[in-house]
C-alpha cells in the first residue's frame, strides 16, 4: 500500500499546539496522551455516541489527520476501535485514506474492534 499524498504532520508538529488541532477538551487530552505514548487502547466514535469513545471526531479532515499521525507514532497503542456509523462524515476521502494508511502503519496494534460501524469502504483500505 502506498501512502496517500498528505500534509507533512512531522514538520508541523513542532509549531502546532494541541489546542489548534481540536477545541474539544477530552480530545485534546487524548491527543496529548497519544503524543506522550500513554494510551494502550483507543475508541474513535461518532458524536452521537460521545459517551462511549475516547475520541469523538467533531472536526474534519485535519483533525483526523492529526489523530492518525499521533496513533502511528505511538509505541504502546495495542487496541483500536471504531464505534458508530458515519464517523468520517465531515472528512474528505483523501483524509480517510491517509488515516487508514496511518492505522495500517501501527504495527503494535494487536486488536481492532468495530461496533455499530458500517465497514463498506473501510475494511478494504486497511491493507494486508
Amino acid at each position: 500500500m502506498t501512502s496517500p499524498a498528505a500534509v507533512d504532520y512531522d514538520a508541523l508538529e513542532a509549531t502546532t499546539s494541541i489546542e489548534e488541532i481540536t477545541v474539544d477538551g477530552n480530545n485534546q487530552d487524548t491527543l496529548r496522551s497519544l503524543r506522550n505514548d500513554e494510551i494502550p487502547d483507543l475508541w474513535l466514535c461518532h458524536p452521537e455516541w460521545d459517551d462511549l469513545g475516547d475520541y469523538v471526531l467533531r472536526g474534519g479532515s485535519m483533525e483526523l489527520g492529526w489523530l492518525g499521525h499521533f496513533m502511528k507514532k505511538s509505541t504502546c497503542l495495542e487496541s483500536f476501535g471504531l464505534y458508530g456509523n458515519d464517523i468520517f462524515e465531515k472528512c474528505s476521502e483523501q483524509s480517510i485514506d491517509r488515516f487508514l494508511y496511518d492505522l495500517g502503519m501501527c504495527n503494535q496494534i494487536k486488536k481492532i474492534n468495530f461496533s455499530s460501524t458500517n465497514l463498506d469502504g473501510i475494511i478494504c483500505k486497511l491493507g494486508p
